[in-house]
């Protein structure tokens, strides 16, 4: 017979679909945010797209000049809501998986406040709370899809943090893996950052004595071992791209600038933009009764273990939201690895979110066991409380409501078939506005973009980009390439073989002979010190095309005599796949325009043959005199390695969730 209790679930369901419905009808809802529609509906689209017509989706060659794409954590391929796209469609998927994830932030909300001893009721309302505040719900009407993902799944993480902590044993280590595995797949590990930090604190501040926290620490690294080897398989091509990426690993200022001050600390009181800052990364809001609730439980500070933990975690990520206007987080910045590479330090209070709430309901329910107060007025709190979030709710909607690019994907693909498109077996490649295309959505208008919405962007194209636009660089925002940049652009179309135009009279797309060739094969190298040398020679107008530069000279050519002569053609391109044909009177460097990445490897009649850098940030293969079929194909350098290390992990789980619980072992 079902209980009531196992019917709990089932509520969390209904809720669920019901606050999924209401965020739909809002101004600013789960599909109309700005990073949804530039980038994460962008992803699901050529994730659906290229799964369909078999293919694993490694590299992407629509956005940003080609790009990996499974490497990307923000594209969550592994994540298992992602692929509810493939059955429902872009956008089923991604009304189905905020569905399961706030399904998932209420029970876990609600499971996690029963670990730190609250009563069903209450239990319900930390749940409700932590789904309806600011810290979840502004994260997604603004299209912060898997930062919403990665918060609905941190009650869990912490749960069984605690569960690690209080139920000692090989389970618990297996549990903890799980979801911190599940929370880093889940697609932003900056927020995982920022959840996991606080919580530190909060099992730090639980611990009793040396040798609990002693225990507890081996522990928590035995999991964070475990769950990395889990991950490995997507973690370790992740650490390639970061690698090559656009971002620093340690930038003091860029981790710390934008911290919370001032009116931002009201949003912890009053929905945002009511006497507080509007901006989404500053909407601390978990309402009035919370914080006065939260201020009251500090009384019990020196004797609660669960007030003492709640409240240190609580406390850091607010000091850490607060950036550089304190001097923790500078300080951990310089002293402490992880700290120096994320940036917006007002992330942090997301993981103070949940100590709030849950120290709110403890101090509630330890006036309602000491009848200091009636069920009448917690009753009428929960209901104050309520209606605090919900209306601030509808109150960011109206404000977070961004309107949405034009999309003209449509359009571009009849505008491209009118035209007969000629094609040399590439996808033509477009420096269009956002105003006709959005930066991640080559694939949905079958072109490949000059621009590109990602983070990171790849370091050589990025630096060609500005360099040769003539452009400081970005100290800051690294994920996109903005409009202004691309008439600067024009003077270099060549470079990056453009083909695409715009008609200004009518607005229409036209196809034009690529400005510069796909692929062309040199029979000069010039060895320089690195990229960045071979970029500023490009900008100061050297002939690339006449003579290739090269960052090794083991790869560079013997002149030939005479003028040799030559000619490359593609005739299969495919997102991971490049087949051509070369013919040439001499050795020479098969040059394309194609970004050079790790993991290309290429193969000359069937003998591997190397992919080398050239131009800074162009692929080359070196071939022999006379005619030739040349194949290339990418796979993550870590794929392999990662995937052995993923298969270990899930093993050791295995084992570990096989073993009884230490209070059953007789």
């Amino acid at each position: 017979m079902t209980t009531r209790w196992q019917q709990l679930p089932l509520i969390s369901l209904v809720v669920a679909a019901g606050l999924t419905a209401t965020l739909c009808l809002l101004p600013a809802g789960p599909l109309t945010g700005y990073d949804a529609n530039l980038m994460h509906e962008c992803y699901r689209h050529d994730f659906r797209a290229m799964v369909l017509q078999g293919e694993w989706p490694w590299w992407n060659p629509h956005v940003a000049l080609g790009r990996p794409f499974f490497a990307d954590v923000e594209t969550a391929v592994l994540y298992p809501a992602t692929w509810l796209v493939l059955p429902l469609g872009v956008t089923g998927g991604i009304l189905a998986t905020v569905w399961l994830h706030l399904v998932l932030a209420l029970e876990g909300g609600r499971r996690l406040a029963a670990q730190c001893g609250l009563g069903p009721g209450l239990a319900w309302a930390v749940g409700l709370g932590y789904a309806l505040s600011g810290a979840v719900l502004a994260r997604l009407q603004t299209g912060q899809l898997q930062v919403f993902c990665v918060l609905c799944l941190l009650p869990w993480i912490w749960r069984a943090a605690l569960r690690l902590q209080d139920e000692p044993g090989p389970r618990s280590v297996a549990h903890f893996a799980l979801w911190l595995a599940l929370g880093y797949v889940a697609g932003s590990p900056q927020i995982l950052w920022h959840g996991l930090i606080p919580l530190a604190a909060v099992v730090a501040g639980r611990v009793t004595s040396w040798r609990e926290g002693s225990r507890l620490l081996l522990a928590g690294i035995a999991g964070g071992v475990l769950a990395a080897a889990l991950v490995a398989v997507q973690l370790l091509p992740f650490l390639e791209l970061l690698q090559e990426g656009n971002r620093p690993a340690h930038d003091a200022l860029f981790a710390t600038l934008y911290g919370a001050r001032g009116e931002d600390w009201l949003a912890l009181l009053l929905p945002p933009g009511l006497l507080s800052s509007s901006n989404v990364e500053a909407n601390f809001h978990v309402g009035l009764v919370v914080i006065l609730a939260a201020g009251a439980a500090l009384a019990y500070l020196p004797r609660e273990r669960n007030v003492r933990g709640l409240a240190a975690g609580a406390a850091l990520g607010l000091l850490l939201a607060a950036g550089n206007h304190t001097p923790l987080l500078p300080w951990l910045t310089d002293a402490l690895p992880g700290f120096g590479a994320l940036r917006y330090p007002s992330r942090y209070f997301l993981g103070s979110a949940l100590p709030l709430i849950l120290l709110a309901a403890w101090w509630l329910q330890r006036q309602r066991e000491t009848h200091q107060l009636s069920r009448t007025a917690l009753g009428g709190l929960l209901a104050l409380q309520g209606v605090i979030l919900v209306g601030g709710l509808g109150w960011q909607g109206r404000l977070y409501a961004v309107p949405p690019p034009p999309a003209h994907e449509q359009r571009i693909r009849e505008d491209l078939a009118a035209e007969g498109m000629p094609r040399d077996g590439a996808w033509p490649r477009a420096a269009l506005p956002r105003s006709l295309l959005r930066a991640n959505a080559g694939a949905q208008a079958g072109v490949s973009t000059l621009t590109g919405f990602n983070n990171p962007a790849l370091a050589r194209t990025w630096h060609a980009l500005y360099l040769l636009a003539g452009q400081p660089l970005p100290t800051f925002h690294r994920a996109e390439i903005r409009d202004e940049l691309l008439p600067a652009l024009h003077p270099w179309a060549a470079c990056f073989s453009l083909s695409l135009t715009v008609d200004p009279s009518t607005g229409h797309v036209r196809f034009a002979d690529p400005a510069g060739p796909r692929a062309y094969l040199t029979h000069q190298t010039l060895t320089v010190a690195d990229w960045r040398a071979a970029l500023r020679q490009i900008a100061a107008g050297h002939d690339y095309h006449r003579q290739a530069l090269i960052e090794s000279a083991a790869h560079a050519l013997t002149p030939a005599s005479g003028t040799p002569v030559g000619s490359a053609q593609i005739h299969q391109y495919r997102n991971q796949h490049l087949a051509l044909t070369t013919e040439s009177s001499a050795p020479a460097l098969l040059v394309l325009a194609e970004p050079w990445y790790p993991g290309w490897v290429a193969r000359v009649d069937g003998m591997p043959v190397a992919v080398v850098p050239a131009n800074g940030w162009m692929r080359a293969v070196p071939v022999p005199a006379g005619r030739h079929e040349v194949v290339l194909d990418f796979h993550p350098r870590g794929l392999w390695p990662g995937l052995l290390l993923s298969l270990l992990g899930l093993g050791v789980v295995g084992l570990l969730l096989r073993r009884k619980p230490s209070h059953l072992v007789a």
